[in-house]
């Protein structure tokens, strides 16, 4: 769960910029 919650966090915050 902690690995889905990292990637789905820098992707978001990959996408944000």
């Amino acid at each position: 769960v902690l690995n889905g919650i990292c990637n789905a966090n820098k992707e978001e915050e990959r996408r944000r910029k």
